[in-house]
């Protein structure tokens, strides 16, 4: 639908213009979220590198050019391979093995056909990583894996890449990790041994352009979390509660209110990756936060400060999150809940100061006997 007015006059709109490419890369470009940078791989020294390996399907497979119901159909979509070679040209070289096939054809009588790790494609992997001063390697899903209508059976990598990943690690320990997918997979072991990972999305036509401009330190990673990754998938609360697959394709949320992130919170357990979470190439300090007054009349807004300091060497957007929470409260309530947050850009050495808004009424719970909202 290219666009929607009731008037008999409506507003002369575009299509695929470059402001819609430069939205598009925008919003890539802050959505991936650095989850590990132990050995300081990223962003990438141009200056000291002669050859990268890219390795994995997902590093040229398509997102956003087809698919059924809610896919995307974009006019044009840069992959994560040429992304990399539109930036570096030819200064650095590029060798690229596939790794796997990301070829998933579930049916009705196989809506879970088993994926395996290829030897060959491994072994082609390997050789390419060895080769190279660094290697890139990108894994995860795909809108085939990831798709409508069907669960997925486990939180287990597809496609053997979990023996890619620990082939070409062996073989190469510079070894940079991408996953690629739209919701949580178990990469437990990859946390515990590669030393950096990325976690990036179906991040529509300029997801290879934005996701090379953040190796290579254009952009500093700003993305959050928006969900909790499970340590375990017994450790979700459609699991935990045995309320998942339900009866007669019908599940309850058995959890309540506590939902996502206020389950593993208000349970204590330990996830994977916390909701919310995001690493940088910078450094911050958060001090002196601190509330207009110290109490509050329903109808008001309660204004928070924090001061907040890049102490690194780069500049870097941070979140800023507010939670709150209740001791004490007449009813059942999550440990904490995110109430207000705010993005800002910090310079090295630079403080800003950052006011957050909460209203007391976003504080309040719903009184089942009452009917109404109550402040407590």
């Amino acid at each position: 639908m290219y666009h929607t007015s009731l008037s008999n006059n409506p507003p002369q709109g575009k299509l695929n213009v470059a402001e819609h490419s430069k939205t598009a890369y925008d919003i890539a470009s802050e959505s991936i979220v650095l989850l590990k940078n132990d050995q300081h791989l990223l962003p990438l020294n141009t200056s000291a590198i002669k050859s990268i390996a890219i390795i994995g399907d997902n590093a040229t497979h398509t997102f956003h050019l087809g698919g059924f119901g809610a896919g995307v159909k974009a006019k044009y979509e840069i992959t994560p391979l040429a992304g990399l070679q539109n930036k570096l040209g030819k200064s650095v070289k590029i060798n690229y093995a596939q790794g796997y096939s990301g070829v998933y054809k579930p049916s009705k009588q196989d809506p879970y056909p088993e994926t395996k790790p290829d030897p060959t494609m491994i072994d082609q992997a390997v050789a390419t990583a060895r080769n190279a001063d660094i290697a890139i390697l990108f894994i995860g899903g795909n809108r085939d894996y990831e798709s409508e209508g069907r669960d997925r059976k486990d939180l287990s990598l597809p496609f053997g890449e979990q023996q890619l990943v620990d082939a070409v690690t062996a073989a190469n320990p510079k070894t940079i990790v991408v996953v690629i997918g739209g919701a949580p997979y178990d990469i437990g072991k990859l946390k515990k041994n590669n030393s950096t990972i990325l976690w990036s999305w179906y991040n529509g036509s300029e997801n290879g352009n934005a996701l090379a401009d953040v190796l290579l330190g254009k952009i500093n990673p700003s993305g959050k979390l928006p969900f909790t990754f499970p340590a375990e998938l017994k450790d979700s609360p459609a699991h935990a509660l045995g309320a998942y697959p339900g009866a007669d394709d019908k599940v309850n949320y058995k959890e309540g209110i506590l939902v996502g992130y206020r389950w593993f919170d208000t349970k204590k357990i330990e996830p994977l990756y916390c909701f919310g979470y995001g690493l940088s190439y910078t450094d911050f300090a958060f001090s002196d936060l601190k509330t207009s007054k110290s109490s509050y009349r329903p109808n008001e807004r309660i204004n928070t400060t924090i001061n907040i300091k890049n102490t690194g060497k780069l500049s870097g957007k941070e979140t800023v999150q507010l939670y709150i929470s209740k001791i004490g409260s007449a009813v059942s309530r999550a440990e904490k809940e995110l109430k207000a947050f705010k993005k800002i850009m910090i310079a090295p050495g630079a403080t800003m100061h950052v006011q957050l808004t909460v209203p007391v009424t976003d504080l309040s719970y719903y009184n089942v006997n009452k009917a109404k909202w109550v402040v407590e």
